[in-house]
């Protein structure tokens, strides 16, 4: 049988491919009898959750999830909608909803006593997997029904478009498959450049890889406020730079004027902040990108807590990591990818907009590269969110070229 070789909240499954139609599968993922994925999952998801009284879930994969989910946050209780009226039921209210695994209509209900329990309250919507919403968007009817109020939504994995969703909170992506007639199975991967332009406020982003044994770098500024949008790329010999484009108009410095890509010997740093200096520091005195990463966390801007993300890009190789807060600690993870002609990895601050913004919770996204720098540029800089990027750097090789908003 073909599978798919899950990882989540450090467990891996093998999933078995499941064909839907002559040219599509998905990856089966069935978690109410899986006790190890869901108690390590649930924390991990729990975390992400805010503003929310009460869980409601659709029988049947999603209870384990719910019951280990409301636990983490202290719930007393948590709401499951039926597929069938029950003896015990007094005026329930149903809904219709078809999903991705399902090829039929059927019915949700919801017992007048649940109702109760959620009306005027706060609600998240929870389900092991999203993919084309079908479910989410039932129990969103049965929450209005009730008269309560939906805060979130959220899942284990989002399956194909649906990890494009600004309003879903999830752990990971699971791909669908397109099936060959052959019978061979490809996974279907998204368009980077498509869900940068549906996302409007990645943040900051780092892109490093290869293209013709030559290291290919990217990396971009966005901003919300007036003060981070008063600036522009500037690059004197080896360092890339921000700058206030206004000195006059300048509130505060800290944390958006800084050295942005650095060279030490045979190595290329980029960072989204001052660690960009400790990473060099650190080279010079014969030690690594970790332990100068070890020493620093994410930025202080409370509420956002915007992560540091940092790149070393080497002949041969690249490393890339993240810092980023979860629950009063700092989290850092460190990933390491060989060369690979044509191809790179993207990290950004955040995964969206949002108020805090939520901090990049993927690892680092995949990006295929077969056009020279001015198209790859061009396509990069107009993916951009046109409201809210200021600044873009893209390097093949020994070309380069920058775009700033405020220049025109």
């Amino acid at each position: 049988m073909k599978t798919y070789t899950l990882k989540i909240a450090g467990v891996t499954r093998e999933l078995p491919l499941v064909d839907i139609s002559d040219s599509l599968a998905y990856a089966s993922f069935v978690c109410i009898s899986d006790t190890e994925l869901v108690q390590a999952a649930a924390p991990l998801l729990a975390e992400k959750i805010k503003n929310c009284d009460v869980i409601i879930t659709a029988e049947a994969k999603g209870i384990a999830l719910a019951y280990e989910v409301s636990k983490c946050l202290g719930h007393p209780y948590f709401v499951v909608a039926r597929k069938s009226v029950k003896s015990y039921m007094k005026d329930p209210v149903s809904v219709s909803v078809r999903s991705i695994t399902t090829f039929t209509d059927q019915k949700l209900y919801l017992d007048g006593s649940d109702i109760e329990k959620i009306k005027g309250r706060n609600v998240c919507l929870l389900d092991d997997v999203v993919s084309t919403g079908g479910s989410l968007r039932a129990l969103n009817e049965l929450a209005e029904k009730a008269g309560a109020h939906v805060s979130a939504n959220a899942c284990l994995l989002a399956e194909g478009d649906a990890a494009r969703r600004s309003d879903l909170i999830y752990l990971e992506e699971l791909p669908l498959f397109h099936k060959y007639e052959n019978g061979d199975h490809e996974m279907i991967r998204h368009d980077f450049f498509e869900d940068l332009k549906n996302n409007e406020y990645p943040g900051r982003g780092i892109l490093t890889g290869f293209v013709n044994d030559a290291p290919v770098i990217a990396y971009f500024i966005m901003g919300r406020s007036a003060n981070s949008r008063n600036r522009v790329f500037r690059k004197k010999d080896d360092i890339l730079y921000t700058k206030a484009y206004d000195e006059s108009k300048v509130a505060d410095p800290s944390l958006i004027i800084y050295n942005a890509i650095r060279e030490y010997r045979d190595g290329i740093i980029v960072t989204n902040g001052d660690q960009t200096d400790t990473v060099y520091e650190y080279l010079k005195q014969g030690k690594t990108f970790k332990d100068a990463l070890d020493t620093r966390e994410y930025e202080p801007d409370v509420p956002n807590y915007t992560p540091r993300i940092s790149a070393l890009i080497r002949k041969d190789s690249y490393e890339m990591a993240i810092l980023k807060r979860n629950g009063e600690n700092c989290e850092r993870l460190y990933y390491r990818f060989p060369k690979e002609n044509g191809k790179a990895h993207f990290l950004s601050t955040y995964d969206h907009n949002g108020d805090p913004l939520p901090s990049f919770s993927k690892d680092p996204i995949e990006v295929k590269i077969d056009e020279d720098l001015k198209v790859f540029s061009t396509k990069l800089w107009n993916a951009l969110n046109d409201d809210n990027k200021i600044s873009l750097y893209v390097r093949m090789g020994e070309e380069e070229i920058i775009f700033n908003k405020n220049e025109g």
